[in-house]
């Protein structure tokens, strides 16, 4: 009888002393990853680079840009990367990309309503702007080649103003960085044209470095919280309550849904419930539309991301 409540006992005090231990653990500090704070400045385009969009009659840029979606939708494999759409896509999707960019700015959060807050791309919009932004390209050449020049020009143009559209009228960092990459995309393009046209080259030159400085900030900061194993969490901490772009705070913040189910250590979960927890009562909508999301998360709804 006595040893067995020795054991018992034994138990109980080898039980409190994972309790306590648990309990002891800090969450992770950030490291030189995000020490310096220029990671942590909120980048953007300089207001005196020149105007790429040719603007036409004021209109309704998000109708336009919805069926462009559902026009992609309706069979994506016709918009293959690296080879031009079929004639019977590729010609109403000319004609949709740069009536949308004549029509003006598109209204806030622009492609955001397709994407909500979803991990991965496993969305509405799915891969909308990678296959569409490269297929379109393709048809540029296409239509330059086919003695088109005029409307290649302009189709190249819609695509680098939708790729700033996503930049600029875009809250979620999934979006507006992917529209980064689709300008990026463009420069490359008509860097391989061969600078031909001196008026297209005078607008797009100008862009070619500030492009690249926001991107180098921001594919350092989406390789950190992206990462499926972070050296350390603490980064992507760092981000959540320090960076001063909130696109990217929300994006760190809605990355925790995958990381709560493999924190690596106790004072890492607790950080994250209370995160989630803090930011849910936010008054910025982006935060705290990522926090409760974060909240809802279930370990089942990590095999549904789309990566």
């Amino acid at each position: 009888m006595k040893i067995g409540i020795a054991i018992s006992c034994a138990l109980m005090l080898v039980f409190a002393a994972f309790i306590i231990v648990g309990s002891l653990e800090y969450p992770d500090k950030p490291s030189r990853e995000t020490a310096d704070p220029k990671v942590l400045k909120k980048v953007s385009f300089p207001s005196n680079l020149p105007q790429v969009a040719v603007l036409g009659e004021a209109g309704d840029a998000d109708a336009l840009y919805k069926q462009a979606i559902d026009l992609y939708k309706s069979r994506p494999s016709d918009f293959r990367p690296n080879s031009a759409p079929p004639l019977d896509k590729a010609q109403p999707m000319t004609d949709l990309l740069i009536q949308a960019m004549q029509a003006g700015a598109p209204r806030r959060p622009f492609l955001d309503k397709y994407v909500g807050q979803t991990l991965g791309k496993g969305h509405q919009l799915g891969d909308f702007l990678f296959d569409v932004g490269t297929s379109m390209q393709q048809e540029a050449d296409r239509l330059r080649d086919a003695g088109e020049a005029e409307r290649a020009i302009l189709l190249v143009r819609a695509i680098f103003t939708l790729g700033l559209n996503c930049v600029n009228h875009c809250d979620r960092m999934w979006t507006r960085y992917y529209g980064l990459k689709l300008m990026e995309g463009v420069g490359i393009h008509l860097y391989n044209w061969g600078g031909k046209d001196e008026q297209l080259a005078a607008q797009f030159d100008p862009w070619v470095d500030p492009i690249n400085m926001v991107k180098k900030n921001w594919d350092h900061k989406w390789k950190i919280i992206t990462n499926q194993k972070p050296k350390v969490l603490g980064d992507v901490f760092n981000i959540i309550d320090n960076d001063e772009d909130m696109s990217w705070r929300a994006e760190a913040l809605l990355q925790l849904c995958r990381f709560k189910h493999n924190p690596g250590h106790g004072g890492n979960l607790r950080k994250i419930e209370n995160l989630a927890e803090q930011y849910s009562n936010s008054n910025e909508k982006q935060l705290s539309a990522a926090a409760k999301a974060v909240k809802r998360f279930t370990e089942d709804d990590l095999d549904k991301i789309i990566f």
